[in-house]
């Protein structure tokens, strides 16, 4: 087999298009560390270990792509680029074994200027799904090495090969990483379930945590620290004794409905995989899901992904120019005067020779025009012909080569609005869980009335006599012009009135098609409506929060957990973000014309866009209340 043959089997057997994709990890290296001699120093450990020695490497230059044997194969690839100062390789390892094709790849970047390098590693299965391969992949055996040469940061959080374990005086770097604003994998925090129980604990939680290994950050909370640790969270985000919380990135403490996004592992589950100390059976592949499925499907960094598109196609160009290479017919010719090393004399008699040995040029000509244009006679025509063909064929290839290009782009463009999308879908399915136990609350509240109207022999179904006058609009526009001064003004403009942009309303209805968002957002203004209402007959004298707090208070309501009193420190305390809350009003309610607005509603939770209407409670002064804001959410920690 020739080199080129060598170079183009183990490429192809590496970069399947039927890779599944299921791990995947992001170290940075410090300014001083070579990303691209780390990567093929673990890449020749990894060889080394699985071939039965080093030695089997010594011809391996680290830049050449090679089959070892039937098993083992491996595809470089490099890009440069100067002007930037960055040094890009790719190393794609390939395991073929009983158990299918594995393939793990390594991208590097070493960048000059004593800047951080990057190091990108992921996993994958041939000839199966990103759902399977998340399973049937485990974690890449010289990561755990990475992580304790690298000694990486999440964010600012440690990431490491094995769990750590915290005291009662280190529980504040527990807080500090479930708060990192910055980190993008997760963090797991594994509460030991009683005194005596901790060592064991700590084996329990490395097996289990295994296949997270690299994606997360592990925390092993002892018995004796873990309520000095809960005392530091809400109860929404606590992590009681005996039990595994994974915190997803962008915690927010001060929301309750968030905690349902970090998901815990009961003992009762985890009791039945441990033996000993072992974690047997598919929970500590299932475990990792979370982790795994954060960083697969999360938008990568400019760099990252850069990184990451440029080398595959270097990979993809290296291959098609191989196997180019391998099935152009080659033409016998005369060898150079150049070749070999004989004197000059004995140079020209060999050279001389072979001319004379070479066939003449009619019939090399001869012979190309037959290969190529199936004729055997030699004319003008012929000649013109061939000229023809080898123009129309070399244009054929340069307009395909444009294609290439344009397609890689559209794919690398298609790849990325895949995981945006993934994104949305999963913020879609948290929203629709916390619809869900909203409204089975609300099913159980309107059973249990139901039940005691019974008991009082009230049998009738009680209606709403404002219903049609609170018809939900058709868009997010009709809604701002029911209480905007005008022809199409509500009456509701007597208590509530919008003195916001236009324009991100604009941007709302492009999001809002069937008129969720506008149905959702009328329903606050009758909110408002009817607190104001309560206000002006001195009925009630509390806030909004109050009034969706207590029960006793009869109104028109919503949920208290889709709404906000007041925004976060991390929000106030940053000066774009509180500027961009300083919210129109009108100059009789503060003479600048605008003024801070914190308390506002949001019909939808986590997503990005999740639109949110801000609003200034004026009751003590103009006796209304104003709506400086309706679009997509704000910038904050998680939007920025």
């Amino acid at each position: 087999m020739t080199g080129q043959t060598l170079a183009t089997s183990a490429s192809d057997r590496a970069t399947g298009t039927d890779l599944g994709v299921g791990y995947r990890t992001i170290f940075r290296t410090k300014p001083q560390v070579d990303a691209i001699e780390v990567a093929e120093r673990h890449v020749r450990g990894w060889l080394g270990d699985k071939l039965g020695g080093l030695s089997r490497l010594d011809d391996w230059d680290g830049v050449e792509s090679r089959i070892f044997d039937h098993r083992y194969s491996i595809s470089v690839a490099e890009t440069d680029d100067a002007t930037a100062g960055v040094a890009r390789r790719l190393y794609r390892l390939s395991d073929a074994n009983s158990a299918g094709t594995f393939v793990i790849s390594i991208y590097a970047a070493r960048v000059a200027e004593a800047k951080p390098g990057l190091l990108i590693v992921q996993g994958a299965q041939d000839r199966v799904s990103d759902d399977a391969a998340i399973d049937s992949v485990g974690t890449p055996r010289f990561v755990r090495d990475l992580l304790d040469e690298l000694q990486p940061l999440d964010g600012v959080t440690p990431l490491t090969s094995q769990p750590q374990f915290v005291r009662s005086a280190d529980v504040s770097s527990v807080l500090d990483a479930i708060t990192d604003e910055a980190r993008i994998g997760s963090v797991i925090v594994a509460s030991s379930p009683g005194v005596g129980f901790d060592s064991a604990w700590s084996e329990i939680v490395s097996k289990l945590t295994r296949n997270s290994v690299g994606v997360a950050s592990i925390f092993v909370v002892a018995a004796d620290a873990v309520d000095a640790l809960n005392k530091l969270l809400p109860a929404s985000h606590d992590a009681p004794p005996g039990r595994v919380r994974t915190y997803g990135a962008g915690v927010q403490l001060d929301d309750p409905l968030d905690g349902r996004a970090h998901r815990f592992l009961g003992p009762s589950t985890l009791s039945r995989a441990v033996r000993g100390k072992a974690v047997i059976g598919k929970l500590p592949a299932v475990h990792a899901r979370g982790p795994r499925l954060r960083l697969l499907e999360r938008a990568l960094p400019a760099d990252v992904r850069r990184t990451i598109e440029l080398l595959d196609r270097a990979e993809r160009r290296q291959r098609i120019a191989t196997q180019v290479a391998i099935e152009t017919p080659l033409t016998q010719h005369a060898p150079s005067t150049h070749d070999g090393e004989m004197p000059e004399p004995e140079q020209k008699q060999a050279t001389a020779a072979a001319i004379e040995a070479r066939p003449p040029l009619l019939a090399t000509l001869k012979r190309v025009v037959a290969r190529w244009l199936g004729r055997e006679q030699l004319t003008e025509v012929e000649l013109a012909d061939l000229d023809t063909f080898i123009a129309t064929n070399v244009a054929d290839a340069r307009v395909a080569q444009d294609y290439i290009v344009e397609v890689e782009a559209e794919n690398d463009r298609l790849l990325t609005e895949l995981t945006q999308l993934r994104e949305q879908l999963d913020e879609v399915g948290f929203e629709i869980a916390l619809s869900s136990d909203e409204l089975r609350a609300s099913n159980r509240e309107n059973q249990l009335l139901k039940a005691r109207l019974r008991e009082l022999h009230e049998f009738g179904v009680p209606v709403d006599a404002d219903a049609d006058r609170w018809a939900p609009p058709a868009d997010v526009e009709e809604l701002i012009a029911r209480i905007t001064p005008g022809e199409e003004a509500h009456f509701s403009l007597d208590y509530v009135e919008f003195t916001g942009d236009s324009d991100a309303v604009a941007e709302l209805r492009k999001r809002d098609p069937y008129g969720k968002y506008a149905s959702d957002l009328w329903d606050y203004v009758r909110v408002l409506v009817e607190y104001a209402t309560l206000r002006k007959t001195g009925v009630f004298e509390g806030s909004v929060y109050m009034y969706l707090e207590q029960d006793e208070v009869e109104g028109f309501k919503c949920s208290p957990q889709r709404h906000a009193a007041r925004e976060s420190d991390s929000v106030l305390q940053n000066s774009k973000w509180r500027s961009e809350r300083e919210l129109p009003v009108p100059t009789t309610v503060d003479p600048t014309g605008r003024t801070l607005m914190q308390a506002h509603f949001k019909p939808t939770h986590r997503d990005q866009f999740a639109p949110r209407m801000y609003y200034f409670d004026d009751m003590n002064s103009s006796g209304k209340i104003y709506i400086g804001y309706i679009g997509r959410h704000l910038s904050n920690t998680k939007t920025s």
